[in-house]
């Protein structure tokens, strides 16, 4: 897929590129507060995992036993 699609731009066909992957180029327009509200919990998604993984094994045990799953 990412080759035809790197092959089409080259070449300069663009139209196969729209016509093609009609789902991906589909003229919609994100809400912008949406985007934002996805770029935060991403954001701090990738700060738990990263504070996560600089802790100790002794602290990872303690944070998973107070988990409520």
């Amino acid at each position: 897929m990412l080759i035809s699609l790197v092959s089409m731009i080259l070449g300069g066909q663009y139209w196969t590129a729209k016509w093609d992957l009609q789902h991906t180029f589909n003229n919609h327009h994100d809400d912008p507060w949406d985007v934002r509200f996805v770029v935060d919990v991403l954001d701090v998604w990738n700060f738990i995992e990263s504070s996560y993984g600089k802790l100790s094994t002794i602290r990872r045990i303690d944070v998973r036993s107070r988990c409520v799953m």
